[in-house]
């Protein structure tokens, strides 16, 4: 499972997506609501219907979910990934809290 924004997909979302899915057999890929996304103004560039449609046009993607929560904790707790996948930027040095929540739900869901 991964988890974003996915405002204007780019290469570097590609290569996460590309990687999540070596780790798993089905990829779901949650995206933020609109309302919870605070990037800067006039974001998200592309509403939240129209992202997921590309994601779910992306080969490696199987399943997409708009997530209606700020964070993707409760839908960690539903699905219950084997492997839920973040970007390179969160190393632990980079980490926020909020990314590190979200690290020790999956974990206590025996992800990894």
């Amino acid at each position: 499972m991964c988890h974003g924004t996915f405002d204007v997909v780019h290469p570097g979302h590609v290569r996460h997506l590309l990687y999540a899915k070596t780790k798993a057999d089905i990829l779901i890929a949650s995206l933020t609501a609109d309302e919870h996304i605070k990037k800067g103004n006039m974001r998200p560039y592309v509403p939240q219907d129209l992202r997921a449609v590309n994601l779910a046009a992306l080969e490696m993607v199987d399943y997409v979910v708009v997530d209606p929560d700020p964070t993707p904790l409760k839908n960690l707790a539903l699905i219950q990934p084997d492997f839920f996948a973040k970007g390179y930027e969160y190393t632990p040095a980079w980490c926020t809290p909020r990314p590190r929540r979200r690290s020790t739900s999956w974990r206590a869901m025996a992800g990894r």
